[in-house]
């Protein structure tokens, strides 16, 4: 089961301007929208199929823990915003950033890894 990377970083890249939109009011965002770390894409992937078969590939699990992370505070953005808590909602969405930011990068360095690999 493989992974188109640039597919994960561009469906990963979307959920961010999505969050962002909602942030601004131009969307409305329910928590129930927001999937588990399990449910989405790069989620499966990882559980399913990655960290079993590259297990010894450090960047991956880098990623997991961050992915992880990401989805919580993706949580913790749309509840704070929906109980107007904007202050906080953009807090969060600063950690949000970092994390995406470092995902990329990650996916990246495991994208090369793994073309290495064959």
């Amino acid at each position: 089961m493989n992974i188109d990377f640039y597919l994960a970083k561009h469906k990963h890249l979307m959920w961010k301007i999505r969050l962002k939109a909602f942030l601004i009011g131009l969307k409305d965002m329910e928590e129930k929208q927001v999937v588990s770390h399990h449910d989405c894409d790069l989620g499966k992937w990882l559980d399913n199929f990655a960290m079993n078969e590259y297990k010894n590939i450090e960047e991956l699990k880098k990623l997991e823990k961050l992915h992880i992370k990401m989805h919580n505070v993706v949580a913790d953005i749309v509840r704070v915003k929906n109980e107007n808590n904007m202050e906080e909602a953009c807090k969060l969405y600063k950690m949000m950033k970092a994390y995406s930011d470092n995902i990329i990068a990650l996916l990246d360095i495991v994208d090369n890894k793994l073309k290495q690999i064959g």
